[in-house]
């Protein structure tokens, strides 16, 4: 089974890795997102367990789609680098 904390982290690194590969600051998305900033950062720190609705902002702000945001198997190391962390979705 899988561990909150476990999942949240790898959520907020997630969204992280958007948010800064699109070459914004917590408070440039925040704004975009039409939320506050300490929303943002605590997603991204794992300490929010976020609804979806939640989560529909940022991807909003960074004109992705929620899909794109919750897609853990995704990350911003090269494709030579990926790693599934263990547990969290099936191969």
């Amino acid at each position: 089974m899988v561990e909150k904390g476990e999942l949240l982290g790898a959520l907020g690194a997630r969204l992280r890795s958007l948010r800064t590969a699109a070459g914004l600051s917590i408070e440039e998305l925040a704004s975009r997102a039409e939320t506050h900033s300490s929303n943002i950062g605590a997603i991204e720190r794992g300490e929010r367990n976020p609804t979806v609705f939640m989560l529909a902002r940022p991807a909003s702000g960074l004109e992705a789609d929620l899909a794109t945001v919750v897609d853990l198997r995704a990350a911003a190391t090269p494709k030579h680098a990926r790693r599934q962390p263990p547990g969290l979705l099936p191969k």
